[in-house]
């Protein structure tokens, strides 16, 4: 995870990120928060953050997002405040935050994890992409080797976005292959799809029908087998904080957020 580096005059300084603000304050025995819009009523009392970071808690809940959060402010020389990850419950966009004063002050200093949510955004465009274009493929195969192309772009993001929340480099080849055999499935069902169609609609209107129903429909498979087989909860920022709980820190963390 990106980190920041706050240094003082006693002290060459210590990395702080958002998981390692969870990490201390789990190890200071603090509880761990999953707030969502229906439980923040009896969560937010207990959160005692900084004026900008609950604002921004608060924001980000009256519009339907999620929130993991610890309880009490954490200190390393320079610097005291929260680690957070807001997530998107819909989209699975995942922000891994940090505010807090530094040296003291009441200045908010909150920072994003700007590459792996990226790189979840990044992923699922060209998953999309991948399994609409070997869609678009049957109908124009003057696309086929571009389709290909995107379908090993997918697969590698795919991978290296499960291993980054895993970190496992198992689930990442496993995650790899996965993507590609669904990319394969995506061709056959179009194939099969636009045979039937095409006898009875225009090959336009039935290749339009077809590169998006195959993309969307092998799109949420896709999204199924890795909520199941490689990750464990319903957010892509969710799913991302327990795995790094589980092999970063060494939780349960059924057992530590409520």
């Amino acid at each position: 995870m990106p980190e920041q580096m706050f240094v003082t005059q006693e002290s060459q300084g210590e990395a702080i990120s958002a998981v390692k603000a969870l990490q201390k304050a789990a190890a200071q025995g603090q509880r761990i928060y999953h707030i969502t819009k229906e439980n923040q009523a009896e969560a937010l009392p207990n959160i005692h953050q900084g004026a900008q970071t609950m604002d921004e808690i608060r924001t980000a809940l009256a519009v339907g997002k999620e929130v993991i959060v610890h309880t009490d402010p954490v200190s390393v020389p320079g610097w005291q405040g929260a680690g957070y990850v807001i997530t998107d419950p819909y989209t699975g966009a995942g922000a891994w935050k940090i505010g807090g004063g530094a040296n003291g002050s009441f200045t908010e200093a909150e920072i994003a994890d700007a590459g792996l949510t990226l790189l979840s955004v990044i992923t699922d465009i060209a998953s999309f992409l991948a399994k609409a274009g070997v869609a678009l493929a049957v109908y124009m195969t003057a696309l086929e080797d571009v389709s290909k192309v995107i379908a090993g772009v997918s697969a590698v993001l795919t991978g290296l976005l499960i291993y980054h929340a895993t970190d496992s480099h198992l689930k990442g080849v496993g995650a790899f292959a996965i993507d590609l055999m669904l990319t394969v499935l995506a061709s056959l069902a179009a194939k099969a799809m636009f045979g039937l169609l095409v006898t009875s609609v225009s090959p336009v209107l039935a290749s339009v029908f077809v590169v998006l129903s195959v993309a969307f429909v092998v799109s949420r498979i896709k999204t199924l087998i890795m909520e199941t087989y490689f990750l464990t909860r319903n957010t892509v920022g969710a799913r991302f904080a327990r795995h790094y709980y589980n092999w970063q820190m060494g939780l349960w963390l059924p057992q530590s957020i409520g």
